[in-house]
């Protein structure tokens, strides 16, 4: 039998193999390797709409859309609980929440005057606001509102302030779940596995090429891997029904194949101590090796209802 050589794809990773804590959510997505996303654009048989989507494209922008960043603060707070999701967002300002204060020069002014001051048509908004503020009873200036809040939130997204509390609003429900708070409990979020894989040439040669691959489970715990989804159910589905088309629309068993296979990777990484974590995190991992996994969806409906 001749001996396949084994070709491992040029590709500039920037993560050894190993299991990662804690990987910065922009880090994992940037590693040029291969997703359950990718494989499920290579499932429609245009490799196109794998490449045109991927690292290889180099037009190719990774759009932080509206949605991605909701999903962001639904992991945040369903899997990694309210104080990291208070962490990293935040409400942004209303102005309907100060009826009263002080918006435009105008009112600066016609505060000003109402106090007996003078000041110059040519006056600017700033030295306005510092007149101002030298009362010790005055209202609300929504510029000092507007500064102290972007100060306060210089490293945090902000969300509407509906989101923000619908947000918080859905966690409760699972906080207090029966069920579904077990899936979102004892165990950690978002674990990265960086693996690689070896497959035959499939035309027949003597090639075998080294794949590079990841996968980030949204929540790991010793027996099973688990992960959140949104549905929506405009049309009244029954639940179930609704799930299932999910399900099938985005491809979700694609998913689940490949985090499985991820978990066997991971198990062999993990004997050779090819970890990135704490030692509380290291030791979780060498007892969840001992077990294979079951896969859990906690899927959640978005809306009024969730």
């Amino acid at each position: 039998m001749t001996k396949k050589t084994t070709v491992k794809l040029d590709l500039p990773t920037n993560f050894e193999d190993g299991v990662y804590f804690d990987l910065p959510d922009s880090e994992y997505h940037s590693e040029p390797r291969l997703s359950a996303t990718g494989m499920k654009w290579l499932t429609t048989g245009e490799p196109m709409d794998f490449w045109a989507r991927s690292w290889m494209n180099p037009r190719f922008v990774n759009e932080d859309t509206p949605s991605r960043i909701l999903g962001r603060a639904y992991h945040a707070r369903i899997l990694e609980g309210r104080e990291a999701y208070h962490a990293r967002f935040a409400p942004a300002l209303d102005k309907a929440d100060y009826p009263n204060a002080l918006f435009t020069v105008a009112d600066l002014k016609n505060f000003l005057a109402a106090k007996g001051e003078t000041v110059s048509n040519a006056s600017s908004k700033s030295k306005l606001i510092n007149l101002v503020q030298q009362f010790d009873e005055h209202p609300v200036i929504w510029d000092v509102v507007k500064q102290a809040h972007a100060e306060k939130c210089a490293n945090k997204t902000l969300l509407q302030r509906d989101v923000f509390d619908n947000v918080e609003y859905a966690a409760t429900i699972v906080d207090h779940h029966p069920t579904a708070h077990k899936v979102v409990s004892g165990g950690y979020a978002e674990v990265s596995v960086f693996y690689s894989i070896t497959v035959d040439e499939i035309d027949g040669s003597n090639m075998r090429y080294k794949i590079p691959l990841k996968a980030r489970f949204d929540y790991l715990k010793s027996k099973a891997i688990c992960d959140l989804k949104s549905y929506s159910n405009h049309g009244g589905l029954e639940i179930m029904k609704a799930i299932y088309k999910a399900i099938a629309s985005y491809k979700y068993h694609i998913q689940v194949a490949s985090y499985l296979q991820a978990w066997d990777a991971a198990r062999f990484l993990i004997q050779d101590s090819q970890i990135t974590g704490t030692a509380k995190q290291r030791i979780f991992l060498q007892e969840a090796a001992k077990h294979d996994k079951a896969f859990w969806f906690l899927f959640q409906q978005s809306g009024a209802a969730p």
